[in-house]
């Protein structure tokens, strides 16, 4: 761009403006309030410089030293500024911060400006070695730009004393984090200003322990930095997370290298988002077969795609393989247990061993609720059968004694039972003895009985649907018979062959009676369902370890009066005999891994309507599963130390102060 003749130096200096040149240094606004005057009158004295122009705009005539200047000079040296009052270069941070007794001589660059364009060299000669004057000018002139960087600045602010009430600050608000996170409270208030009368949790709570006690008052809020009070939206955030981490990875410990099964499902949170929760499965050190919320992930849509591709990153983030899978537990939706392309398929395809077992409880409910849409009678029956559940959930004594969890061999157990009792209800001599039962608790409760062979007369339907039908025939033969049919139905559909056999293997495994339901071969064809698990010499030695096995738990008194494969497992994790028998535990972990009695990831909506509700429906995603990980695992959300959450707070992103 030409240059404007105003810039030549005809002016007066008293009135030239350097913080409206846009090609010149920084303005004047950037520089301390004190030393405005000074940086003014260097400028002034120094003139209007230019820094990297081109050479064309130098006129060549004003000395003959122009003619070899080099324009590429201004970016190599980015100190060198150009006088248009005395045609000379200059060393600008020289000028501005030289010592005087650096230079017994006087320096060109500094003094009476460099003129000799030919003697590139004697550029290079001004900047010198690293202790030279010039970069000492320099280093005072970027500290004097930028003083937060200075390294004086820096190791003052970060003494020790300072550190300690950085320290001590910090801390007490991760205590206000911890408080809060455990009860599930909200942080944040609508009014947080110095006048308003509730500031949030975290803020009261901080106030609160200021005025009660002095160590705390001494180093929180108004005595505390005010740059540094630790009491951020941001701050409070960052050390949520890092409370999260720390819990999460107790359990990413506890796991191990141990296979794990998976349990999803999905639901609308207080903001009609979906989210994906997920728990793990595994079976801990001392044997216990545990359930651990490892995160919630926001999902687009319900596509058995989008919640695979959910489960994927949530298990890529904590370097947890889809090959460690050996179940699976979603709900009957079709999304999720479809054969062809639903989650159970996809799951399966990436490990073959990761068996779909649905929790017991919900399939079995499932089969009921299949029925009774199918049946109007039905639906009347479990409309009154509603009632009394009401009633029952009324004492909490009553209602854990009507579903309580049960491992996978009473599981078993009470479907065998369930199909066996089904059957001989619909035998004729079942249909007699429900006939009789019935009719005794009518007369004793003074109830009409009707009369068998009399003529169906159907109660708000026409009779045209039950022509010439008598009592008899409606109620065995279209209600009872026909009830009984779809029920078995829909329990073998829901239960088929290779989840029954394979549930059926498990089931040698029960401890109830003295092992009496042991059976070596079906042990051995259970192992048979994972070949990734088991190579051709530990199956051989299988059924060698299975014959010591059975006959030591049998004459050792600690496993007589064992109920579950649970307490099997812990029991021999107990007595030591874990190496000793190391294929048998292995393959009865790989039995307890199945989530076939329990349904605790649907538990987890529950907290989550907790923490996100109506007053808290904006919550992120990241924010929303770091309070749900701390408040569903409080068990080791209380074993994480104040140590190690703040190393991970402090190891986030680069703070004011290094701990």
């Amino acid at each position: 761009m030409p240059i404007d003749e105003s810039d030549s130096g005809d002016e007066d200096d008293s009135n030239y403006n350097i913080e409206h040149d846009p090609g010149l240094r920084p303005p004047i606004s950037s520089y301390p309030v004190n030393d405005k005057d000074s940086v003014r009158r260097s400028y002034i004295a120094l003139g209007p410089c230019q820094p990297r122009m081109k050479r064309e705009l130098f006129p060549q005539h004003e000395c003959g030293g122009m003619r070899r200047f080099q324009p590429k000079w201004f970016d190599e040296f980015k100190w060198l500024e150009y006088s248009m009052h005395t045609g000379a270069a200059y060393c600008f941070v020289c000028y501005l911060f030289k010592d005087s007794s650096k230079y017994p001589g006087g320096d060109a660059f500094a003094n009476e400006g460099f003129r000799n364009w030919n003697m590139k060299c004697r550029i290079r000669r001004h900047v010198g070695a690293i202790n030279s004057a010039h970069n000492e000018a320099e280093e005072k002139y970027n500290l004097f730009m930028k003083p937060r960087t200075s390294i004086r600045e820096s190791i003052g602010s970060n003494s020790s004393d300072f550190k300690a009430k950085y320290l001590a600050h910090l801390t007490w608000s991760l205590k206000c984090v911890r408080y809060l996170l455990r009860q599930g409270l909200a942080f944040r208030g609508h009014n947080e200003g110095k006048d308003s009368n509730n500031q949030g949790n975290f803020r009261e709570l901080l106030a609160w322990l200021a005025g009660n006690f002095e160590e705390v008052n001494i180093v929180v809020l108004e005595n505390a930095p005010h740059n540094c009070q630790m009491i951020d939206h941001k701050i409070q955030k960052q050390l949520i997370a890092a409370c999260a981490h720390e819990t999460t990875k107790f359990i990413i410990e506890e796991l191990g290298d141990e296979c794990f099964a998976i349990l999803a499902d999905e639901s609308s949170d207080a903001y009609q988002q979906e989210q994906l929760a997920l728990y793990l499965r595994y079976v801990n050190k001392n044997g216990e077969p545990v359930e651990r919320f490892l995160g919630l992930v926001h999902v687009e849509d319900t596509t058995s795609l989008t919640l695979k591709q959910a489960i994927q990153s949530l298990l890529i983030k904590y370097q947890l393989p889809l090959s460690k899978i050996r179940g699976q537990g979603y709900d009957g939706a079709s999304n999720m247990k479809d054969h062809v392309n639903g989650l159970k398929k996809l799951i399966m395809e990436e490990s073959p061993s990761a068996y779909y077992v649905h929790c017991f409880a919900h399939q079995l409910q499932l089969t009921l609720v299949a029925v009774a849409k199918e049946n109007i009678d039905c639906q009347w029956f479990f409309g009154q059968l509603a009632y009394l559940l009401n009633v029952l959930d009324m004492s909490c004594k009553k209602i854990r004694m009507l579903r309580r969890e049960q491992d996978i061999v009473n599981a078993m157990d009470l479907l065998e039972l369930t199909k066996v009792e089904l059957d001989v209800l619909r035998r004729d001599a079942g249909w007699e003895e429900f006939l009789k039962n019935v009719t005794s608790f009518c007369e004793k409760h003074k109830v009409k009985v009707v009369d068998m062979d009399g003529k169906y007369i159907p109660i708000q339907r026409s009779t045209k649907f039950y022509r010439g039908a008598t009592n008899y025939h409606r109620f065995h033969a279209d209600m009872f018979l026909g009830v009984i049919d779809r029920q078995l139905q829909e329990l073998n559909i829901r239960f088929d062959e290779v989840n029954t056999e394979l549930l059926r293997c498990m089931a040698a495994f029960n401890p109830a009676n003295s092992f009496s339901a042991f059976d070596n071969e079906k042990l051995v064809k259970l192992a048979g369902f994972y070949p990734h698990d088991f190579d051709f010499q530990e199956r051989n030695q299988l059924r060698f370890q299975l014959h010591n096995y059975i006959n030591d738990v049998r004459n050792d008194g600690n496993f007589k009066n064992l109920r579950s494969l649970a307490d099997l497992s812990m029991m021999l994790v107990k007595r030591d005999m874990v190496s000793r028998y190391d294929i048998v535990y292995k393959l009865l972990k790989l039995v307890l891994v199945l989530p076939v009695a329990t349904a605790g990831v649907e538990r987890i909506f529950s907290p989550m309507n907790t923490i996100k509700n109506k007053l808290r429906s904006k919550m992120g995603h990241d924010f929303l599963n770091n309070c749900l990980t701390t408040f569903i695992e409080r068990e080791f959300f209380l074993q994480a130390k104040d140590e190690d959450i703040i190393n991970y707070f402090q190891a986030m992103k680069d703070r004011k102060v290094n701990l």
